[in-house]
């Protein structure tokens, strides 16, 4: 197990589309300079629909009908997510941009708290799931992303590759992962689940489901860390008494579980994603006020359209930081070219879980390879 632990990372830089640190840390700026223009754009383009309601959340005290939930800051971000959500669900083009944002939100934070759960990545920034959470809510998942998770990823991927060790997480805190990643599908599905087209009473559902969602996401350390203590305690994955050749094995049994909850995530993506469309084709919006919502006049006519735009450009970011997190990652130009055949086909988050998957079983494949050597060795 030691020299499972301490080997290096046998596919060499080489191996990789981009191996120059230099030009890996290019990919870098560019990735953060792309989330900082698109937040920019956004807060230029639709002032008109966020300033009146940021002005009303960030008075000293709250008027009744925007304090929906009695938590210092929470109810706040609730005041200011709450008309996105709610305004958007009035027009087929908004339901839509929520249908293919919505189910993006579990697969982006399942891989950022995978990533940071890593052995070489403990104790970076992006282990701090409640900071992650914090300023993806504040800013959106597509500046999160491109802005944070990337450069994050850029930054320690010596540290996670360069070791077998580096990139494992043991099997516990996977289990802890899953148990995580089926509490965000629950949020996501709590927050856009379906409901009436018509702002009012009868949405009344949506200030509460907000604020279940962020106190969801806000909370995920503080699910996962305590559930791998308690898994590692009980003994149901726990290292203490074992062979190194049983901790080889659940190591290998850790990835594996890894990669195929990528797969099942990249599945469920999939079918909300078409789910979506579905809803949409057979809704009364014209195809082409897609492209007219980046008219700002047209915008200005249809105020109702600016919540599902600067959601719409969220998406678009969060698209542009999974591609830069595959560049960084790709072993040849086929990978980020899957990658957006994939976003078309089956939803970017669909895309980034395949990519992911694949990436585990590189990782496995080398860990497979080491343990294989480590036995030739020793039979000689």
């Amino acid at each position: 197990m030691d020299s499972l632990i301490t080997a290096p990372w046998e596919p060499r830089s080489h191996t990789m589309l981009i191996s120059n640190s230099i030009t890996r840390g290019a990919i870098g700026i560019l990735s953060v300079a792309t989330g900082i223009s698109i937040l920019f754009y956004l807060l230029q383009t639709t002032p008109e629909y966020i300033e009146p309601r940021t002005q009303r959340c960030l008075v000293p005290t709250l008027a009744a009908e925007d304090n929906h939930i009695p938590v210092p800051v929470i109810d706040r971000i609730v005041c200011i997510l709450r008309p996105y959500f709610e305004d958007s669900t009035r027009t087929d083009y908004g339901r839509l941009v929520l249908m293919q944002l919505g189910p993006f939100l579990a697969p982006i934070m399942f891989l950022s708290i995978v990533e940071a759960s890593r052995k070489g990545n403990h104790w970076s920034l992006m282990s701090c799931s409640p900071f992650s959470a914090l300023f993806s809510y504040l800013t959106g998942i597509g500046i999160y992303l491109p802005v944070i998770f990337v450069p994050l990823t850029i930054k320690g991927r010596s540290r996670v590759e360069s070791t077998a060790i580096g990139s494992s997480i043991s099997l516990a805190r996977v289990y802890a992962l899953i148990i995580t990643q089926v509490v965000l599908w629950f949020g996501v599905a709590v927050l856009f689940a379906p409901g009436p087209t018509v702002v009012g009473e009868e949405n009344s559902w949506i200030p509460w489901s907000t604020a279940v969602n962020i106190v969801i996401i806000l909370s995920l350390w503080f699910i996962y860390t305590p559930l791998t203590w308690l898994l590692e305690v009980t003994g149901l994955a726990s290292l203490k008494g074992k062979t190194d050749a049983q901790k080889t094995e659940q190591d290998r049994n850790a990835r594996r579980l890894l990669r195929d909850t990528f797969l099942v995530t990249a599945g469920i993506n999939a079918g909300l994603y078409y789910v979506g469309l579905f809803g949409f084709w057979h809704g009364t919006t014209p195809v082409e006020h897609i492209l007219k919502a980046f008219d700002h006049g047209f915008r200005l006519e249809h105020l109702m359209y600016a919540p599902a735009y600067f959601l719409l450009w969220d998406h678009i970011g969060a698209i542009a930081g999974g591609l830069f997190w595959v560049l960084t990652d790709a072993r040849s130009i086929i990978d980020p070219l899957l990658y957006l055949v994939l976003a078309i086909l089956v939803s970017p988050g669909s895309a980034l879980m395949i990519h992911a998957a694949k990436r585990e079983q590189r990782l496995l494949k080398y860990v497979q390879s080491l343990g294989n050597s480590n036995k030739k060795f020793k039979t000689k």
